[in-house]
């Protein structure tokens, strides 16, 4: 009877700790590419707008998250190399984070895209200009911070 209930605890620890099994940290990365800047902010958001995020609306990226997905950092470049400001949601009023070229981590709906919206004017900070052209937007996922 000992030897079974080892043998049963063994099977259940290297079960927990098997390769590919990790539950750590898991990381990845997405960068998808805007063009120009969308003339929005998410004080005028529609669903409308929405649909077409990431489709023919310009200044506009729509990124997918999965379920697994629970925080996101972001990181703006635009081809001038100026800063770019920024306004990311998830859904109609849920209210926006202003972002100026980078973001720290922040919490997400896992599941629900994230929108991010190109702005041009200057950054929260008041100083900084934001001319957005064309360039790159990439959202680091994470499911811990």
């Amino acid at each position: 009877m000992k030897r079974v209930i080892a043998i049963a605890v063994v099977l259940v620890v290297a079960g927990l700790v098997a390769p590919g099994h990790s539950r750590g940290r898991t990381e990845r990365t997405e960068t998808v590419e805007y063009v120009g800047t969308s003339g929005f902010n998410n004080g005028t958001l529609t669903a409308f707008e929405l649909v077409r995020c990431g489709e023919d609306l310009p200044g506009c990226v729509k990124i997918e998250t999965t379920p697994a997905d629970r925080f996101m950092s972001l990181e703006l470049k635009d081809s001038t190399g100026q800063a770019v400001y920024a306004e990311v949601s998830q859904t109609i009023g849920d209210g926006y984070i202003a972002v100026c070229s980078s973001t720290k981590t922040f919490k997400i709906g896992a599941g629900l895209p994230v929108y991010v919206w190109v702005l041009e004017g200057t950054c929260d900070d008041g100083a900084t200009p934001s001319t957005a052209t064309t360039g790159t937007v990439t959202a680091t996922f994470s499911n811990m911070r």
